[in-house]
């Protein structure tokens, strides 16, 4: 676990111990490294226009991880420094909610350290009508107006994170190069927290993650 911060947890460790990827789930942030990256104006959507695409193609074969190869993303990834994008959504997945994106950043772009090798953005659940995030693919993602299905929804993220770290990380093994770097840190943050269910609690959310997490883990072959 990360140590306590007086505000919000950082999306990147300065000093991580091995290769991370780390959960992000605000897309102002996103907007702010489009920004960094000379994404000005009309071309801060930019996240808005990968994820819309990479969400669109994951969505034809749900739970299972897609890598983002048309010119489309290959141009918008060179604009983000990112060397690959790959997106999954879980089983069932007609809509955006639990959609998990890896961008793998080109080794010159990653962020504080070389060893932050990736972000994960995570189009998590909201069970609070009316206070959408405003995420890249926000015209995707359902509310969930009971309790259970939300924490279920939550739970079920959770999984599809770890399936899809698990699923790149086969794919970067199979190419047998150390171009692609493997993950061996997920950092994960209390996803779905602000934007929860009336019902639930804090504690309530993290619990889903972590049952999320242990069921995609025994479910996988040791």
């Amino acid at each position: 676990f990360c140590s306590k911060t007086a505000t919000y947890t950082p999306v990147f460790d300065a000093s991580p111990a091995a290769s991370t990827a780390s959960v992000n789930v605000n897309g102002a942030l996103l907007r702010n490294y489009a920004r960094s990256m000379g994404n000005h104006g009309m071309k801060e959507d930019v996240f808005d226009r990968l994820y819309s695409l990479m969400v669109q193609q994951a969505q034809q074969q749900p739970g299972k991880l897609h890598c983002g190869t048309d010119n489309q993303v290959r141009a918008i990834m060179q604009d983000l420094g990112f060397m690959g994008c790959f997106s999954r959504v879980p089983h069932g997945g007609a809509e955006a909610g639990g959609a998990v994106f890896i961008d793998v950043y080109a080794a010159q772009h990653r962020p504080m350290n070389p060893k932050n090798v990736a972000l994960l953005y995570v189009e998590a659940p909201s069970g609070k009508r009316g206070a959408l995030p405003g995420g890249p693919v926000n015209n995707y993602r359902p509310v969930f107006d009971d309790r259970d299905a939300f924490l279920e929804a939550v739970q079920e993220t959770a999984a599809n994170i770890i399936n899809a770290v698990i699923e790149y990380n086969t794919c970067a093994f199979q190419k047998r190069s150390e171009v692609w770097p493997h993950i061996e840190i997920v950092q994960l943050c209390l996803i779905s927290g602000v934007h929860r269910h009336p019902d639930t609690s804090k504690l309530d959310v993290a619990r889903a993650i972590v049952n999320g997490v242990l069921l995609s883990s025994s479910a996988r072959p040791q």
